[in-house]
């Protein structure tokens, strides 16, 4: 495991935010508190990767990325919702 192969995960994860948003499922970054949940200042999401070299000697032995964590915020009438992920191969 490295940084690039880690960057990857995320651009994908990035990317199904960005679409989510695009789509009307994820709410827009309009006020400053918004832009306080947003990475791209656009939609309201964070993603969070570790570094490689945070991972533990196991986690890189067994080829396995964890810490990989997002947040979206729901557009619409539901005012708060957290949905963790797991993406698996």
């Amino acid at each position: 495991l490295d940084d690039t192969g880690i960057a990857q995960v995320e651009g994908v994860i990035r990317g199904v935010m960005k679409r989510a948003g695009e789509a009307g499922i994820i709410a827009a970054a309009v006020s400053e508190a918004d832009m306080l949940k947003s990475d791209d200042k656009v939609y309201q999401y964070k993603v969070t990767v570790p570094r490689a070299a945070d991972l533990s000697v196991n986690d890189k032995a067994n080829r396995e990325l964890t810490g990989v964590e997002f947040i979206y915020y729901l557009a619409g009438a539901i005012h708060k919702t957290t949905v963790t992920g797991l993406i698996t191969l």
